[in-house]
């Protein structure tokens, strides 16, 4: 019990110090007159975000040796629903997750990169439209590894991420902490990204 309160307490810390980050972040931000400045701004603030997310839902999912995706995930995409909607614009995020435990460190590199996912697909293939559906999926696969796989409704080949992209080294390099294999995936009615995984336990 008394580690279970210390957990919370550490989570509200972290959530606390990243919105203060956030919040310096913003002061940049409306100093800036450059676009590029802004936009590079503006991603970095939507990460900070994305991770202060993540740590409100962590600590009703499990503990920091054993996260319950089948909680944490479904949770984490309601967030970054909102965070990705806008007045102009609804998006509406589902999720398919099979029950399945991480711990906490692989359990928050999924979470940010299903945000990386989410934000490119809302940039790049739902870009003109003033609505948008997203599917994220995490199910097994024959050989006991784990297939992740993020798509949008009507998107194409656009949704492909570009090579040597500040995005792109970003999703690799959480691909890379999975030891898993990235892939872009169509069925013709959606496009996306798939990941596919050996464990979720880590080597």
């Amino acid at each position: 019990m008394v580690d279970d309160e210390a957990e919370r307490i550490a989570h509200h810390k972290i959530r606390n110090n990243l919105q203060i980050v956030s919040s310096l972040i913003n002061l940049q931000l409306h100093a800036s007159v450059e676009p590029s400045a802004r936009s590079a701004l503006s991603a970095v603030q939507q990460r900070i975000h994305a991770l202060a997310m993540i740590h409100y839902d962590l600590p009703e999912a499990g503990t920091l040796q054993e996260v319950d995706l089948g909680k944490l995930l479904p949770a984490f995409c309601r967030r970054l629903q909102s965070m990705v909607s806008t007045e102009d614009r609804e998006i509406e995020i589902t999720s398919m997750i099979t029950p399945a435990t991480a711990p906490s460190g692989r359990a928050v590199v999924l979470a940010m990169l299903i945000a990386e996912i989410v934000v490119h697909l809302v940039q790049h293939g739902l870009s003109g439209s003033d609505k948008g559906w997203i599917l994220v999926q995490l199910l097994p696969r024959e050989d006991s590894g784990f297939g992740f796989s993020i798509l949008c409704e009507g998107a194409g080949t656009g949704v492909a991420l570009e090579s040597d992209t500040l995005k792109s080294r970003i999703v690799g390099s959480y691909v890379r902490q999975l030891k898993g294999e990235l892939t872009h995936i169509s069925n013709g009615q959606a496009s996306g990204l798939q990941i596919e995984f050996p464990s979720l336990v880590g080597a």
